[in-house]
């Protein structure tokens, strides 16, 4: 708080208005960009869950309206519902360690990955609902090794794929990887 930081600036010796307004302003301005922070991170929250959300309602409102809807695309929807369900918690899940994470603890859990695979499953997820128009072409060689958090890395390609499409206006999207090293 500002108080505990002028409480600081006293402590250290400095005591003269210069410094201690030069402090204030410090503060003040970190104080701004916190709440810019914070302001941009419940935004993209909001982007985050309404993603699953939708997807989640799109499919079971299909089943729903079309109760004559073949057993495969049923399975298929049922299938794709469930999936949108687990990235819903696993973003929740996310949203917890971010908050963690907020609060000074570093909580994230790595593991090696297969970045390769796991764009794979984010096209294969998108492409369903893909308009016939829009062609997404991944040039990921097949096996480039990552540390990372799955669920953290998947939301990642996931929402870059669709404001992709969303702005491609019908062109292919191409992923590419254009620097590799070790890390």
């Amino acid at each position: 708080t500002l108080l505990d930081r002028l409480t600081d600036i006293y402590n250290k010796g400095l005591v003269t208005k210069e410094d201690i307004s030069i402090e204030r302003e410090k503060v003040i301005f970190q104080t701004q960009e916190n709440i810019a922070r914070k302001k941009q991170l419940t935004q993209n929250i909001n982007h985050e869950l309404k993603t699953p959300v939708s997807s989640i309602c799109g499919y079971l409102e299909t089943l729903v309206s079309n109760p004559d809807i073949p057993p495969a695309t049923r399975e298929l929807f049922i299938s794709k519902a469930y999936s949108q369900a687990k990235r819903l918690s696993d973003l929740l899940g996310d949203l917890s360690t971010l908050t963690r994470m907020e609060e000074g603890s570093d909580k994230i859990s790595k593991e090696p990955l297969n970045l390769s695979e796991i764009v794979k499953d984010v096209v294969r997820s998108i492409e369903i609902s893909v308009n016939s128009s829009c062609k997404i072409e991944n040039n990921l060689p097949d096996d480039l090794r990552i540390q990372g958090n799955y669920s953290m890395i998947e939301s990642i390609f996931n929402n870059l794929l669709e404001n992709a499409l969303l702005y491609s206006k019908g062109s292919t999207v191409e992923i590419n990887l254009t620097k590799r090293d070790e890390k």
